[in-house]
């Protein structure tokens, strides 16, 4: 009997003590959460109403009517909910009720961003390097709500992730998906885009990310940025896209890359461009297909031997 009370009483201390470990976390939580809501938080982030819940194994933090304000943008959503299991809290999981609002005093433009489903998902590892961070839409629709309600944009499903490089002790890979999508504005309907590209030599731990030493450190580390492919495809209309860019000892952006589209040229009407138009566009083939080599020297882009545009040093 003298054993069995004594086992009923380390349980009871281990129930207590994971308790208190559990409400302290949520203190931690909410002292987090009031710094970001401050005035002086940029980004500020506020919820009209803000819970905790989840004991004992979870913290589940809700927030609703939340928004997200920095410089002039301003984003409100109206619900936002995070999950972090109280064992693994280097991975969080995410969900958004629809809408999305945005709004840029400056400018005075204003969009919606309407969902079925949207999940957001991250994980580090124990030295905080990042690992993943997944985002999952369904059902997508972009609107100009400034005066009246236009619809810009949808789209029946998007993806998009971001994992450390396999077998690599540095560098991340991305891949992005989306599918059945119309662009209204540019009349470009039934829409697909697959774009697949790694960020070699990249440090993950994130503690590390300040600009501009995290891009110094990538450039000394002779990171790339690798376009493994590129891939648009709609009613009448190809693209695709592959190349290297790397920033030099200066920091400006050098490298170069292939595109070959259908379709795509003719949207900006090459004739405007008179002389120059063979020069940016190149010549189409005999299956009216363009290929064009984009070039990046010292910060400045070009197509051929025609420069576009300058990218200042970044570092």
């Amino acid at each position: 009997m003298t054993k069995f009370k004594i086992l009923i009483a380390i349980i009871l201390v281990l129930v207590l003590a994971w308790t208190g470990g559990w409400f302290y976390g949520t203190t931690l939580i909410s002292e987090q959460l009031d710094q970001l809501a401050s005035t002086n938080s940029d980004p500020q982030i506020r919820c009209d109403e803000r819970s905790i819940v989840g004991f004992p194994f979870r913290y589940d933090v809700n927030c609703k009517n939340a928004t997200v304000i920095t410089g002039d943008e301003q984003i409100d959503v109206a619900n936002i909910k995070a999950t972090v299991r109280i064992y693994s809290p280097t991975h969080i999981i995410g969900f958004a009720d629809a809408p999305i609002n945005w709004r840029n005093e400056f400018t005075g433009s204003q969009r919606q961003l309407d969902f079925t489903q949207l999940q957001l998902s991250g994980r580090l590892n124990w030295s905080m390097e990042l690992m993943r961070i997944s985002a999952i839409a369904q059902n997508l629709k972009l609107v100009d709500d400034l005066l009246g309600k236009i619809e810009l944009a949808n789209a029946k499903a998007f993806e998009g992730h971001l994992i450390a490089t396999q077998n690599a002790d540095a560098g991340l890979q991305a891949f992005f998906k989306t599918e059945d999508a119309n662009l209204i504005e540019l009349g470009v309907e039934n829409a697909a885009l697959n774009i697949e590209f790694e960020v070699s030599e990249l440090n993950r731990n994130v503690n590390k990310w300040q600009y501009p030493t995290i891009l110094r450190q990538w450039q000394n580390a002779d990171g790339k940025l690798i376009i493994h492919n590129i891939d648009f495809a709609a009613k009448e209309i190809q693209f695709t896209a592959n190349g290297e860019m790397y920033l030099d000892a200066q920091g400006q952006l050098s490298g170069k890359a292939t595109t070959q589209s259908k379709g795509l040229v003719e949207l900006f009407d090459p004739e405007a461009y008179g002389i120059l138009a063979p020069t940016i566009f190149g010549v189409a083939n005999a299956d009216g297909e363009y290929k064009s080599l984009w070039t990046a020297n010292a910060g400045t882009v070009s197509i051929g031997v025609a420069p576009l545009f300058f990218v200042p040093a970044l570092f």
